[in-house]
């Protein structure tokens, strides 16, 4: 039985398997980091000195909750407390 995404996402409890976690989790994760790092070269918002641009930093930030309740149910799938 399918997880559904928001559950993957917005949630901290239960676990996933490493299929799940690599295609609801760290796929989306540098798929929108690529797509947020060309947009930010294309429109020039990529700062050289920082390393990212304005479009990764908020996708990061927008990202960061999916990524640890991802990596929150991998631990719990491994026996270990998140």
């Amino acid at each position: 039985m399918a997880i559904p995404i928001t559950k993957v996402w917005f949630s901290f409890s239960g676990r996933i398997t490493r299929y799940d976690w690599w295609l609801k989790i760290l796929v989306p994760y540098f798929a929108a980091n690529f797509v947020a790092a060309f947009f930010d070269r294309l429109f020039g918002g990529f700062d050289d000195e920082a390393g990212a641009g304005l479009l990764q930093s908020v996708f990061g930030l927008a990202l960061l909750w999916p990524l640890l309740a991802g990596h929150a149910k991998r631990c719990h799938d491994r026996g270990r407390t998140a």
